[in-house]
Formats: structure tokens, sequence, C-alpha cells
């Protein structure tokens, strides 16, 4: 959008040129006013016509001269504004807008910075789950190669720009995750992020130890290290190959899809001062009950009791697909 409205100010500018000079122009050679002079050139670059040019050679030869510079000038922008629409430009602009307006209407979401390979694999979790999110990214080729493009809600700009992230709608985000390759960009996005949006969750990508401490220091909640995740699997399917294989069949097979996920229990939800065993969140919900955490001492408590009064605030770590999910946080909320 950018460079059609260049090429029509371009075009604008040219043709005020050509206007203002064939008015003096004609005002000095004709001797007439200005008004006249104007409506004159008008006429002649329009094609309108006018028979009050002259016989003078000079008169003539400038008028020639207005008629081609601002026809040829007209031409150039009616043929800028057929290829705008033809090569679907404008397809594209109206399909912004609408994209900037769902994402406006957005609220809790996640802004996930860069879709490289980590970023891909960022992207598809979220999609898969069914969190709200918003992808940042630079090119929008690179997005060409999820085949699920059409229905992700992403903004073309560098993460590190206010303006980029504004319109990310970062000031009703929840979290932003950055997962650039370069850590010095990792940074300058968690202290663009941090400035932007103080009680925002930040997780960045983090490649070296040095680069964890400056990107924690710049405002980032946590790190994670690609290489030394990599390391621990390596290790982990060294020496614990069975639950590598039950937690890969968990988060890779197709009809399964399950998550480890953590719901909070809101203020206003039918659980409240109920036990976990009225609550029957196996029975609606088909979810399994991993951990709860209680809001008033912050203590996990692993494989809880039937027993166990729910409050507010205490959050329920359970085992299951996105649909289950769904109808949990229907109960809790």
């Amino acid at each position: 959008m950018d460079i059609f409205q260049k090429r029509i100010l371009k075009i604008m500018a040219a043709l005020a040129i050509v206007t203002a000079g064939g008015t003096i122009g004609f005002a000095v050679l004709k001797n007439i006013s200005l008004s006249n002079a104007l409506y004159l050139t008008i006429c002649l670059i329009s094609t309108v016509g006018n028979r009050e040019i002259g016989e003078h050679p000079v008169e003539i030869f400038f008028a020639i001269l207005v008629i081609f510079t601002g026809m040829g000038t007209l031409l150039y922008g009616v043929s800028n504004i057929t290829a705008f629409i033809l090569e679907g430009q404008l397809n594209n602009i109206l399909r912004r807008k609408k994209m900037n307006k769902n994402i406006s209407k957005l609220e809790g979401h996640f802004i996930i910075c860069g879709s490289g390979k980590t970023g891909l694999a960022v992207i598809e979790e979220f999609y898969k789950t069914k969190n709200p999110f918003v992808v940042v990214e630079k090119q929008e080729e690179i997005l060409n190669q999820i085949p699920y493009k059409d229905e992700l809600l992403f903004v073309i700009g560098d993460a590190t720009q206010d303006e980029t992230l504004e319109l990310a709608g970062i000031k009703k985000a929840k979290g932003l995750i950055s997962t650039l390759n370069d850590d010095t960009s990792n940074l300058f996005i968690v202290f663009t992020a941090r400035s932007l949006k103080p009680d925002l969750r930040i997780i960045s990508k983090a490649e070296g130890k040095d680069s964890e401490r400056k990107i924690l220091k710049a405002g980032a909640n946590a790190t994670v290290s690609p290489n030394r995740i990599g390391g621990m699997r390596l290790a982990s399917v060294a020496l614990r190959p069975v639950v590598v294989s039950f937690l890969d069949t968990m988060l890779k097979q197709a009809d399964m899809s399950l998550r480890m996920e953590c719901v909070t229990i809101a203020d206003n939800s039918s659980l409240i001062r109920k036990t976990l065993g009225e609550a029957d969140i196996a029975q609606k919900t088909g979810l399994i009950v991993v951990a709860v955490e209680q809001a008033e001492t912050k203590n996990y408590i692993y494989n809880p009791r039937m027993e166990l009064v729910l409050n507010v605030g205490d959050s329920l770590i359970v085992m299951g697909n996105a649909e289950q999910l769904e109808k949990l946080r229907k109960l809790v909320e």
C-alpha cells in the first residue's frame, strides 16, 4: 500500500507541475488572466480541446508540450491504478484491513514473533490447541509455507517497532513469544514489548547463556534454549525411550492431540467451594486432573483426592484434548 500511495502522490505532483507550468506559460504568452490560463491548460490536458490557442508558433508548440506531458502523466496514472487492481493488491489491502479489524477485537491473546523453524512449531501448537494468537513476521512469503495460513491472524512488520506490536494488539494481549534466530533481535523485542505493557508475560528464545541473562534482564519472564532442550531430548530418548515415545504419541498423534494444560478457577465459577468429586470434571469433560495449585499457599497437590475443596484462583493442571479443555474453561469461568 505504501508503494501504491507513493506512486499516486508522484503522479499527482507531476500533474500539478504540468498544470502550474501550463497556466503560467499561457498567461505570459497570451497575456491572459491566470484563471483563463488555468482553464485553457485543463482543457488541453483533458483532451476537451480549445480553439483559443492562437496561430503563433510558440503558443502552438507550448500547447503541444502541455498536451503530451499532461496526457502522458494521466495515462501513466491510469495504467498504475489498473495494474494495482489487476495484480490483486486491492484485494490484499481489503484483506489486510479486515484482518486488522479482527485483531483489534482480540483480548487475552499471544503474539508470536517470527515464523522460522521454532516459530512454526509454536504457531502449530497454538493452532492445534485453539488458543488465540497473532503472528508478527517481516516477510509474508515465509507464512506461505503454513498450510492453514488463511486461518491465521498476522501482522507484516518489524517486531522491534512499537507500531508493529501495537497493530498486533499488544495492549490487550496476554503474552508474547519471541522466536527469532538472532538473540539481539529477541532482546530488542523483549525490551520493546515490556515498555509497551509492563504486565505482559514474555517468553523468548535464547541461544547462549549470556543472552539468556541479558534477555531476562531486558524484561522476559522466561527464556528457552533450543540447544539445551535438544540435548535433554537426546538424553531422554537414550535413557527413557518408553516415556519419550508416550509423550510423542500424546503430542503428535492427529486423532488424539492430548495436552497438559492449566486452567484457573474464576471469581464467578460454579466450582467454587465444591470438592473435586462434586465438580466431577472427569465425567463432564473427559479430562484427567493431574494436579491442583492452590491459590492461597501456591503449593501443588499431585494426584489430588476427590475430597479436595476448590477455591477461587486455584489452578487445575489437566490432561486432555482441545475440545475437552474448552468444556473445562466454560465450567471454571
